[in-house]
C-alpha cells in the first residue's frame, strides 16, 4: 500500500513549480489530489496528464487565496467531489506584502473545519 492511498490532498498553488511536483508526488504516493490555483487552465492540464494514469484522481479548482469566499466555495468543492480533506498543502506564492494572507488561509482552513466538526 502506498503512503498516501485514498487520501485526499489539497495542494494550493498547485498547477506550476514546487506545488505542481509535490502534487504529482501526492498522486504517484496514492493520495486524489486538489489542484486549488487562480490558473486554472494550467492546474486543468495538471489534473489531466494525473488522470491519464490508471487508477488516479484529480480536480482542478480554480481559487484566488486572497479572496476568503473563494477559498470557501474551493473548500466545498474538494468536499462535494471526494467526500473529505486529508491533507492540506498550502504552497501559494505571493509577494512578500502579502505573506499575512497565507497565515489568514490557514486561518480560515482551520475555522472551516472546526466549524464543521463542532456543529
Amino acid at each position: 500500500m502506498k503512503r498516501f492511498e485514498e487520501k485526499v490532498a489539497i495542494i494550493t498553488g498547485g498547477a506550476q513549480g514546487i506545488g505542481e511536483a509535490t502534487t504529482r508526488r501526492l498522486a504517484n504516493e496514492g493520495a486524489m489530489t486538489a489542484i486549488l490555483d487562480i490558473n486554472l487552465e494550467k492546474a486543468q492540464a495538471v489534473a489531466e496528464e494525473i488522470l491519464s494514469q490508471e487508477g488516479k484522481k484529480s480536480i482542478a479548482v480554480r481559487m484566488d487565496i486572497t479572496d476568503s469566499q473563494e477559498v470557501k466555495r474551493a473548500v466545498r468543492e474538494v468536499e462535494e467531489t471526494f467526500g473529505r480533506v486529508d491533507v492540506l498543502i498550502n504552497n501559494v506564492g505571493l509577494e512578500a506584502q502579502f505573506y499575512f494572507v497565507i497565515l489568514f488561509f490557514d486561518f480560515l482552513i482551520f475555522l472551516y473545519f472546526r466549524m464543521e466538526v463542532v456543529t
